[in-house]
C-alpha cells in the first residue's frame, strides 16, 4: 500500500496505486473551471474507473472500502 502525500478525501486512490500524478492533477483540478475544459473530463473519468477497476480486481475490495469511507 502506497502511502504518499495527498490530501484526504484523495488518499484512497493512492492506497489502490493510482499514478501520483494524476492524484495530484485532481487535486489540483479541485474546484477550478478548467474540470469542463475537452479532455479534462476524459482524464477524470479515465482515472476515476482506473481507481474504481482496481478495488474490484484486487482480492480484498471490502476492505478498500471501508478504508475509503473511514
Amino acid at each position: 500500500m502506497n502511502t504518499s502525500a495527498a490530501p484526504k478525501q484523495l488518499q484512497w486512490m493512492i492506497n489502490v496505486g493510482v499514478n501520483q500524478a494524476d492524484v495530484d492533477w485532481l487535486e489540483r483540478m479541485d474546484g477550478s473551471d478548467d474540470l469542463h475544459m475537452p479532455g479534462n473530463r476524459e482524464r477524470i473519468e479515465r482515472i476515476y474507473t482506473d481507481a474504481y477497476s482496481r478495488i474490484l480486481k484486487s482480492s480484498t475490495p471490502d476492505l478498500y472500502v471501508k478504508q475509503t469511507l473511514n
